[in-house]
């Protein structure tokens, strides 16, 4: 019989406990989906709606900012250091910064990425 009274009190505080704690809304999962080719008929924008229609349909909370690289406009060249960034390294740097998780849909050229998603990583890495 004290088994099942210490059974009941607990299961009278949880339900109490869960009665007064207010339910709270978590923030959505932002996820930078970054196209990493610039070249003239490039694939990865098809791949790219692809992943975002089915992480759309799969996953409604998620909050998908797609980044085009071939529509920043980032130099390829590092500003001198105390340098102010350019503009459109300032303009997406936030956009990075405020993800909290990263795709990438990029080619392989030669074993390695293309050059304007290393140059985007440098250049808002950089301080």
């Amino acid at each position: 019989m004290t088994t099942a009274t210490a059974t009941a009190d607990i299961t009278e505080a949880d339900a109490h406990e869960t009665a007064a704690t207010p339910t709270a809304t978590p923030d959505p999962l932002r996820v930078a989906v970054i196209i990493g080719s610039t070249r003239t008929g490039r694939f990865a924008p098809v791949v790219t709606d692809w992943f975002v229609t089915r992480a759309a349909e799969s996953h409604p909370g998620l909050d998908l900012d797609v980044i085009d690289l071939a529509e920043t406009d980032l130099p390829l060249t590092m500003t001198d250091f105390g340098q102010p960034r350019p503009e459109p390294v300032a303009a997406l740097a936030p956009r990075l910064a405020g993800a909290d998780a990263f795709v990438i849909v990029t080619p392989e050229y030669n074993h390695w990425t293309a050059t304007t998603l290393r140059a985007g990583r440098r250049q808002t890495a950089a301080g």
